[in-house]
């Protein structure tokens, strides 16, 4: 079996980081570390040396393009793979990112199919068979499929867990955001309209006391705020 690639995600948004964690981690299954700090990424970089580097390309402390060129330069991050997650309407940014020195960009927003296929073009589509993220054919393998706890029925102690709700577009299941009263869709990156009924069930974090919201797929209870499931 192939090493799983880890990936380094460096975003200022926070909403974008709970994105790629639901999309690379819970999804994808591969090895994720995260940070809004360009700096402490950096260090991250240096400390972990991870397989590869997911970077905003605009972040208002320092933005992606110097990060990039500051890892560059360093000897211990110079050939770590760096992908640039940029606006469909900045491709002035995607061409400076490969003067920095930026092995790709991926336009946001960011899909299981966007981000398999730049993970192809890295490791290359042999590795990937191998992770059992793409056939060998080259087709995107589902992870869901298998997963036989996505479509059985709950035990009978976890009946008092919600109902399930989809996107009208990919129906995946969607995720209730607390903060912004509103369903998301991680795998199409949007705010489905119109909007579900929103959800008659809450749930404290018991660590922060933070809303938490439910995550169909894992049957977990998630906390954005201490960014752990229970």
């Amino acid at each position: 079996m192939a090493k799983k690639p880890v990936i380094l995600h460096i975003d200022d948004s926070q909403l974008m980081l709970q994105s790629l964690k639901l999309l690379v981690y819970y999804e994808l299954k591969l090895p994720l570390i995260q940070t809004t700090d360009p700096d402490e990424g950096i260090k991250l970089a240096i400390k972990n040396q991870p397989d590869l580097i997911l970077l905003d390309a605009i972040m208002p402390k320092k933005d992606g393009f110097e990060v990039c060129a500051e890892l560059k330069r360093n000897p211990k991050t110079k050939n770590i793979p760096i992908v640039m997650l940029t606006s469909a309407d900045d491709m002035k940014s995607v061409e400076t990112a490969f003067k920095m020195g930026a092995q790709g960009y991926i336009i946001k927003p960011v899909t299981a199919e966007k981000l398999i296929k730049k993970l192809e073009e890295i490791f290359g589509k042999s590795t990937l068979v191998e992770l059992g993220l793409i056939t060998s054919q080259g087709q995107i393998i589902k992870q869901e499929q298998g997963q036989e706890q996505i479509v059985s029925p709950p035990p009978p102690q976890q009946e008092q867990f919600p109902q399930p709700v989809v996107c009208p577009l990919c129906s995946k299941f969607l995720v209730w955001i607390p903060q912004y009263k509103a369903w998301f869709c991680y795998s199409c990156n949007t705010y489905p309209q119109p909007q579900p009924a929103a959800p008659d069930w809450q749930k404290k974090c018991p660590v922060c006391g933070d809303e938490s919201t439910f995550l169909f797929d894992q049957q977990k209870w998630y906390c954005f705020k201490c960014q752990k499931t229970f």
